[in-house]
C-alpha cells in the first residue's frame, strides 16, 4: 500500500467449511489483538509465544479491544464470512496501532467450549480460492497541472484551462483560483475562485470582464480523502493591451525623425510600449512588414539611421508587459514624417575677376529632386535661408555670381531644399571670397635722372595698395618678376638707386591687402635713366695676419662710365694714410693686399671711386692684426696640488688664455678647462690632484671688437703634482714633509721654508713663533721666513708620524714654543729622554 494512500475500507474474508453443532445464525464477533505479537507454531490457549503468556487466557478481555471492529452471524451453508476491519487496517497502516492480529469469538460466551466453526486457514492446499482474504481498498492523492495555462487571451476575456493527471483512485473535487496578485498555495490570498466539482481529466474556467493590458496569475487545486494537490507553479497571462491613444511627428534632422506619443493605458503594475515600424512606400499592416523602429517606453522618441530627404510611413502598435510577459495590441495608429535633405558640401567660390567669382558645390542627398540655395553677404555668412541676398535656387552644382564689386569680399552660403517637405538642410556649406581689385590706369614713367625716375597712376578700384616691378629686359609678368620697384598705398613714386643709362621697363598692379590679390592685368611703362657717379661697396676685409690684410670692395654701379678705382686705410680713429690706384674698372670687385702692419692693431679702410660725373664712396669697414702666440710658457710643480705657470706674452697681444686638461693635452680652446684668461705673465693653478700630469695651451688674444686669436704654433706647457712623504703633521696647521731630496715646512697650509737634503741620517727642526719660520739641518740653519704672520691653527686632525715616509724616523720631540739655535744645537748632540 503507497505510503501516501487512504485507507477507504477493509475487509476479512474466511471460507466456513465445517463445524461441531450447526451455528446457523450464531454470531462471531472479530476484535484487534492489542497486547503481544504471537509466534503461529507457539500459540496456545495461554502463551502467546513459548516465552510470553497472555495477559488473560483465551485472550479475553485483556489482550484484546473492547468494542468489536465487527460481528457477523454465521451463514446457513457453507461460504466466505467477511468482517469490516477498515479500523484496523488503518491503524495499521498509520502506524495508529501495532499489527497483532485479529481475534475471532463466538458472541455467546457460552458457547465458546461447546460450538466449534471451522475456516480454511492460509496452509490450505485444496481450492487455493478459499484460503483466507484481507480485501483492502484504498486511494491517493490525487494530481493537478495547469494543462500549459490560458488560451484565447484577449483584451478582457481568457480561457483557465486544468487538467487532473491522476485520480488517486478517487475523482477529486478541483477548484481554481486566478487574480491579479499570486495567492501562491492559500486559497484565502486569492481574489476570485471557482469550484469545478469532481473531476478526472481536463477542465476549464472562461473569464470576462478583464483589464486591458494587466497581468494575472491563476492556479488549480484538487483534493480527494488520501490529501490534495496545488499545480506545481502558479500561471500568468497579460491581457491584449488597447492601441496607443496617439503618434505624431515632432521634428527631424537629415537621419531621424522625433515623435511625441500618448501611450495606451495599462494595468497598475503594467509597463506600456509603444512598438513602431516604418516603411517609405506606404503604412506597415503587420508586425512583420517594413522595418522595425523601436519599441520604447519614452513619450518622446526618435528614429535614428534614416535616410536623407525621405518621406517615412510609421504604424505605431501598443505593447504591455509584467512580470517578463506582454502582448501586442491588435489594432494600430498611424503617422508620417519627412527627414530633411542631406546639407550640401565642399562649397567652393573660386576664379576670382574684378566683378565675378565662380563656384561649385556638392548637393545634399535626398530623394532625387533636391535643390541648392545659395544666399551672400559682404559682411558675414548669411545666417539661414532667407537672410542675405539670394544668388541661386536650381539643381545644379555649379554658378557664377557676377555685378560684383571689386576688391571686396563676399561670404555664400548653401542649404538644400527639399520641395516636397518643404524642409531646408539642417546644415549647410560655406566659402567665402575676393573679387580682384580693379586695374591701374594712367601709369606714367617719367622725370628721370641717373639714379632715379618718377613714377604717378590712378590705383585700381578696390585695391589699397600698387605694386611695381621692375625690369631691365623686358616688362616684368607677374608681381614677382623682376624687382620691387614700390608696394604701398600712394600715387605716385620716386624710384631711386638706378643704375645710369639704363632702360627701366616697368609693370604695376592694384593690391588687396586684405584678400592677398592683385589685378588682373597690368599697368606698363618704360624710361631710361641719365648717366651718373659710379656706387661703390666696401666688402669685408680677408686673409688677415699678424701684418698683412686683404682689403675688398665692389663697383656695383659704374654711374654709365667705367670709373677709377681706390682704396684707402688708416689707423682706426685717425685719418686715412694710404690710398692707392687700381685703375679703371667696370661692375665687379677690385682689392688690395697691405703690408707692413703691426700686430694686435685695429684700422680701416672703404672702396671709392671717380667717373666724369664725380665721387663713389663706399662704408667704412674695420679689421684687426693677429697677435703673436706667448713665448717662455713653462709648467712647474710645487706640490701635490699646485703648478706654477710662466710665460711671456705674446707681441700684440691683449690677454693671454691658458686651457689645462688632464691626461693629454687639449686640442683645441673649447678642449679642457679655462683657467687663465688676463693680462699677467704668470698664474698658479691650485686644487689639482695629487701624483697628476697637467697639460696645458696658451693663446694670445686681442681686445674687442673685431677680436683675433694667435695662430699656430700655440704655447704648451705640462708638469705632474707629486704627493709629499709626512715626517710630521697635525692636518694642516703644521707639516714637516719631504718631496725627493727636498725637505718644507708648512703653517696652516703655506709654504714657509724649505731645503735640499740627501738620504743619509739627518736631524731635522722645523720652528715657528708667530712671526718667523726657520729650518735647520743637523744643527745648521737652512732657511728663514718672516714674511707670514698667522697663529697656527687648531683643528681635529690626526698627530701624523710618518705616514707614507719611505724612510725611517727616531727620536720624534714636539714643543709648544720655538727652540732656540742653542737649544735645538743641544739636542742634536743629546739622546731624546722623557717627554716633550
Amino acid at each position: 500500500i503507497p505510503s501516501n494512500a487512504y485507507i477507504q475500507s477493509a475487509t476479512l474474508k474466511l471460507w466456513y467449511y465445517d463445524y461441531i453443532r450447526d451455528q446457523a445464525g450464531e454470531k462471531v464477533v472479530c476484535r484487534r489483538i492489542t497486547s503481544y505479537n504471537f509466534f503461529e507454531d507457539e500459540v496456545t490457549w495461554n502463551k502467546a509465544r513459548s516465552d510470553q503468556n497472555w495477559d488473560s487466557p483465551g485472550l479475553y478481555p485483556d489482550d484484546v479491544t473492547s468494542n468489536t471492529l465487527d460481528t457477523t452471524p454465521i451463514p446457513s451453508s457453507f461460504d466466505w464470512v467477511s468482517w469490516d476491519v477498515t479500523d484496523a487496517v488503518r491503524g495499521w497502516k498509520n502506524n495508529t496501532y501495532n499489527n497483532y492480529g485479529l481475534y475471532l469469538a463466538f458472541d455467546n460466551e457460552s458457547h465458546w467450549l461447546s460450538h466449534a466453526t471451522y475456516f480454511y486457514s492460509c496452509d490450505y492446499i485444496g481450492n487455493t480460492s478459499k484460503i483466507p482474504k484481507l480485501e483492502v481498498t484504498y486511494c491517493t492523492p490525487p494530481t493537478v497541472t495547469n494543462d500549459g495555462g490560458a488560451t484565447n487571451v484577449e483584451e478582457t476575456t481568457a480561457t483557465l484551462r486544468g487538467e487532473v493527471t491522476d485520480t488517486g483512485q478517487e475523482a477529486p473535487t478541483v477548484t481554481i483560483y486566478w487574480g491579479t496578485t499570486d495567492g501562491g498555495t492559500t486559497p484565502d490570498n486569492w481574489a476570485n475562485s471557482e469550484d469545478k466539482g469532481a473531476q478526472s481529466s481536463t477542465f476549464s474556467k472562461g473569464l470576462t470582464g478583464l483589464t486591458r493590458g494587466d497581468l494575472y496569475y491563476y492556479r488549480c487545486y484538487a483534493t480527494n480523502p488520501a490529501g490534495d494537490d496545488w499545480a506545481d507553479s502558479t500561471e500568468k497571462f497579460f491581457t491584449k493591451p488597447e492601441d496607443p491613444d496617439s503618434i505624431s511627428v515632432t521634428g527631424s534632422t537629415t537621419t531621424s525623425i522625433s515623435f511625441s506619443i500618448n501611450k495606451a493605458d495599462m494595468g497598475p503594475g503594467a509597463t506600456s510600449y509603444t512598438y513602431v515600424r516604418y516603411s517609405t512606400t506606404g503604412y506597415p499592416t503587420t508586425r512583420t512588414s517594413g522595418t522595425f523602429a523601436f519599441n520604447t517606453t519614452s513619450t518622446t522618441p526618435t528614429e535614428t539611421g534614416l535616410n536623407p530627404g525621405t518621406k517615412y510611413y510609421f504604424s505605431a502598435w501598443a505593447w504591455g508587459e509584467e512580470g517578463g510577459i506582454g502582448q501586442y495590441s491588435d489594432t494600430y495608429i498611424t503617422t508620417y514624417g519627412y527627414t530633411k535633405p542631406g546639407d550640401p558640401s565642399n562649397l567652393n567660390a573660386y576664379n576670382p575677376t574684378a566683378t565675378t567669382i565662380d563656384l561649385s558645390w556638392t548637393k545634399g542627398s535626398g530623394s532625387g529632386n533636391e535643390q541648392t540655395v545659395i544666399r551672400y553677404r559682404t559682411d558675414t555668412y548669411p545666417s539661414s535661408p532667407t537672410d542675405g541676398t539670394e544668388l541661386y535656387n536650381d539643381t545644379g552644382s555649379t554658378t557664377t555670381a557676377s555685378g560684383l564689386t571689386p576688391g571686396q569680399i563676399y561670404y555664400f552660403r548653401a542649404w538644400t531644399y527639399d520641395p516636397d517637405s518643404g524642409y531646408f538642410s539642417s546644415g549647410y556649406s560655406s566659402d567665402s571670397e575676393y573679387t580682384l581689385p580693379a586695374d591701374i590706369t594712367n601709369f606714367d614713367a617719367k622725370e628721370p635722372t641717373s639714379t632715379s625716375i618718377n613714377m604717378s597712376w590712378t590705383k585700381g578700384s578696390g585695391g589699397d595698395k600698387t605694386v611695381i616691378r621692375r625690369s631691365t629686359s623686358g616688362y616684368p609678368t607677374s608681381p614677382t618678376d623682376g624687382t620691387e620697384a614700390y608696394n604701398d598705398t600712394g600715387t605716385w613714386h620716386n624710384d631711386t638707386g638706378l643704375s645710369s643709362n639704363t632702360d627701366y621697363y616697368y609693370s604695376a598692379w592694384a593690391y588687396d591687402s586684405d584678400s592677398g590679390y592683385f589685378s588682373a592685368n597690368p599697368a606698363q611703362d618704360t624710361e631710361t635713366t641719365l648717366t651718373g657717379v659710379p656706387s661703390v661697396t666696401t666688402n669685408t676685409s680677408t686673409n688677415v695676419e699678424e701684418t698683412s690684410a686683404t682689403l675688398n670692395a665692389y663697383i656695383s654701379n659704374t654711374g654709365g662710365e667705367n670709373p677709377y678705382r681706390y682704396i684707402e686705410w688708416g689707423l682706426y680713429g685717425q685719418t686715412f694714410t694710404h690710398n692707392e690706384s687700381l685703375g679703371i674698372g667696370g661692375v665687379g670687385t677690385y682689392y688690395k693686399d697691405i703690408t707692413g702692419l703691426s700686430k694686435g692693431t685695429r684700422y680701416h679702410f672703404r672702396g671709392l671711386a671717380n667717373n666724369s660725373q664725380g665721387w663713389g664712396y663706399g662704408s667704412n669697414l674695420t679689421f684687426r692684426t693677429k697677435p703673436d702666440p706667448p713665448s717662455g710658457f713653462s709648467a712647474t710643480a710645487i706640490n701635490k696640488t699646485k703648478i706654477n705657470l710662466s710665460w711671456n706674452k705674446g707681441d700684440g697681444a691683449w690677454h693671454t688664455v691658458i686651457i689645462r686638461k688632464a691626461g693629454s693635452p687639449p686640442s683645441s680652446r673649447s678642449d679642457g678647462t679655462e683657467i687663465y684668461n688676463d693680462t699677467g705673465t704668470s698664474y698658479s693653478d691650485t686644487g689639482l690632484n695629487g701624483f697628476t700630469t697637467y697639460y696645458y695651451r696658451a693663446w694670445s688674444i686681442t681686445d674687442t671688437p673685431d677680436r683675433q686669436f694667435s695662430d699656430p704654433p700655440d704655447a704648451t706647457a705640462s708638469a705632474t703634482t707629486w704627493s709629499p712623504k709626512t715626517i710630521l703633521a697635525k692636518g694642516d696647521a703644521y707639516q714637516l714633509v719631504i718631496n725627493g731630496t727636498t725637505l718644507y715646512g708648512y703653517i696652516n697650509g703655506v709654504l714657509l721654508v724649505n731645503t735640499t737634503i740627501d738620504t743619509n741620517w739627518h736631524h731635522v727642526t722645523f720652528t715657528y713663533n708667530g712671526s718667523t719660520a726657520k729650518l735647520y739641518l743637523d744643527g745648521d740653519l737652512k732657511d728663514t721666513n718672516t714674511s707670514y704672520s698667522q697663529t697656527i691653527k687648531t683643528n681635529d686632525e690626526n698627530l701624523l708620524i710618518g705616514k707614507d715616509l719611505q724612510g725611517t724616523l727616531d727620536e720624534v720631540r714636539l714643543w709648544n714654543r720655538a727652540l732656540t739655535w742653542e737649544e735645538i744645537n743641544a739636542s742634536y748632540n743629546a739622546n731624546a729622554t722623557g717627554s716633550y
